[in-house]
């Protein structure tokens, strides 16, 4: 029995080692990615792009080039694009059947044409791939979604400028799921693609609330709105609606000015512009003053609501709530759909405010504290009115202004009292 039990572990000593011998002789079997319609250029390159997805998949996840979790995310990549993996020895011999005939170049001009025949980027990936159109150079940018049944760390989204040829190929597979995460493809849509973004200013107090309508002039070299011609001005606002009057040149640029009007008590106006024609995109940038037109009103001063929409020149919209100039009001701003964000810090937003008095608690997104005119100070000699706003609180953080990369629908200044004591 014990010779039995010697000769079986020398026989397995000898099936052992030949494993070992046959494996570091190379005769392991190697497997590679194979597609019938790819030549070996594409494919070398669609194994690139796989890589580093599935790479910066397990860096979201905390567990940076774990093996398992990358070869996981690889073989999905390169299955949902078509691969399979196959013994390299029965791999075909023949290139590509439908890239045999292209030439590198030939390959690219045909990626570039999907590029460029791309759908525009819509309203509901606008919060997105913002950040990428807001620099003139990127015109396209990857999006995504995310599956219903998994909790997925947010990737950024991948902007593409115009130029950036190593950036197609990638861009030409963005519809592929890598680590469950949906990615599609979207080019950058023109100005005013959501149509014309209009106004409405609502009363919520018990009494009717005197206001002026201010249009600015147009920026000199920068800014949103630089073209007099593409501008709403004041004489606009109160020739196409029936509560502001007499409307007041006040110089600086032909569109600077102001109409002033009623919005009765529990009632509301509106700037609404026509869906097509020239005045459909025309930037409209200026402020809503409440109480009226005038200048450091005491002892308290004036709220106003701030907002540029339908930019001529850069590619977004912004509003805010100023209490620069004191408070009389409380004022609440309602956001048209998804895309607004805090400027700086990125917190998806609807509703701005509500604003509170002068000693209440403004450090909110979208409010210029009172008499902080920088946002998080005031400016030495520069505070508007001084005797109103002496001791100005500021902001901690650039949070002042909300902006989105989109445009449309109808933002709302709601006028509500001041609070009988401060929060």
């Amino acid at each position: 029995m014990k010779r039995a039990t010697q000769k079986s572990m020398i026989w397995f000593s000898y099936f052992f080692l030949f494993l070992f011998l046959a494996a570091s002789s190379g005769c392991s079997t190697q497997y590679v990615w194979y597609h019938p319609d790819k030549d070996d250029l594409a494919r070398k390159q669609d194994i690139f792009d796989c890589e580093e997805k599935a790479a910066a998949y397990s860096k979201n996840l905390g567990k940076a080039g774990k093996p398992k979790i990358v070869d996981q995310h690889m073989t999905e990549c390169m299955e949902v694009l078509g691969y399979k993996s196959v013994p390299e020895k029965s791999m075909p011999k023949a290139e590509a059947k439908q890239n045999l005939a292209l030439t590198a170049g030939a390959m690219q001009d045909d990626i570039e044409k999907k590029m460029i025949n791309s759908p525009y980027c819509t309203a509901a990936v606008a919060d997105w791939c913002g950040d990428c159109w807001n620099n003139p150079a990127n015109e396209w940018c990857c999006t995504y979604r995310k599956p219903k049944t998994k909790q997925i760390p947010d990737p950024k989204p991948d902007c593409v400028p115009k130029n950036d040829t190593s950036k197609w190929k990638y861009c030409g597979g963005c519809n592929v799921p890598v680590g469950g995460v949906i990615h599609d493809f979207c080019a950058k849509p023109p100005k005013g693609m959501g149509g014309p973004t209009n106004i409405k200013i609502r009363n919520n107090t018990k009494k009717d609330v005197n206001i002026a309508f201010v249009t600015g002039a147009e920026g000199k070299g920068d800014g949103a709105c630089q073209d007099s011609v593409k501008m709403i001005s004041y004489d606009w606002i109160a020739k196409n609606t029936n509560w502001c009057k007499n409307p007041t040149h006040l110089g600086g640029g032909v569109n600077a000015g102001h109409c002033t009007g009623i919005v009765p008590a529990g009632g509301s106006v509106d700037v609404k512009r026509p869906e097509t024609g020239e005045d459909a995109l025309k930037c409209l940038t200026g402020s809503i003053h409440l109480g009226g037109y005038s200048s450091c009103p005491e002892p308290n001063g004036f709220t106003q609501g701030e907002f540029t929409l339908n930019p001529t020149h850069t590619d977004t919209e912004a509003v805010d709530i100023s209490l620069v100039n004191g408070v009389n009001y409380s004022m609440t701003i309602n956001l048209p759909g998804d895309a607004w964000k805090v400027q700086y810090r990125g917190d998806k937003v609807q509703t701005i405010g509500p604003s509170a008095g002068l000693k209440g608690n403004n450090n909110k997104p979208g409010i210029f504290p009172p008499g902080c005119t920088d946002c998080i100070l005031a400016v030495t000699g520069k505070i508007p009115c001084p005797k109103i706003t002496p001791n100005p609180q500021c902001q901690k953080e650039r949070i002042c202004n909300v902006q989105r990369s989109w445009t449309g629908g109808t933002v709302e200044f709601v006028i509500s009292d001041l609070p009988a004591f401060e929060d």
